[in-house]
């Protein structure tokens, strides 16, 4: 379970947040948690330029019996640069996890019509499998749905859906 809330503090400024309450089940045991994203986005005054950053993560550490286990904490910072319109989109940003080393992801966007885009992405963690992703979003009025790909390697493939709602 998920709550997330942004709010705009400056017309160049936004913030956010979200909480989630965390259950893990393995075999018998149940673990349960709670985490906090957190996160800021600025626009920049280069036109088309955007930045941001984001603490993901970070919360109570989930315990199986007498073994505790910290939740995948990471900080991340990228850029956007969107051009032709708004139809083209790339991006890129680094993220650090906790304990693993630093890498990049890269993305681009084109957006033909208002209400369709196409993605497709780089991704640089080393143990993900393979570096490809592909994607799709749709946008309506009041909603927004996205779907992903991406080879996992010996995990075989990630199919990511979302779907979001604008409450104004």
């Amino acid at each position: 379970v998920q709550a997330t809330y942004g709010y705009r503090l400056h017309r160049m400024i936004q913030a956010g947040g979200s909480v989630r309450l965390l259950r893990e089940k393995l075999d018998d045991e149940e673990a349960y948690g709670i985490a906090f994203d957190a996160g800021m986005y600025f626009n920049t005054p280069v036109k088309g330029l955007t930045t941001g950053f984001s603490l993901r993560n970070f919360g109570s550490p989930l315990k199986f019996d007498q073994q505790h286990f910290n939740l995948p904490t990471a900080v991340q910072a990228g850029f956007a640069y969107s051009g032709w319109g708004d139809r083209l989109l790339f991006l890129a940003d680094i993220k650090k996890l906790r304990y693993e080393q630093l890498h990049m992801n890269a993305g681009f966007q084109f957006r033909p019509f208002p209400v369709i885009a196409f993605r497709v992405g780089a991704n640089g963690e080393v143990d993900a499998g393979s570096w490809f992703t592909c994607g799709l979003g749709l946008n309506g009025d009041r909603f927004q749905f996205d779907y992903a790909f991406a080879d996992r390697s010996g995990f075989g493939n990630q199919h990511t859906v979302n779907l979001g709602v604008i409450f104004y």
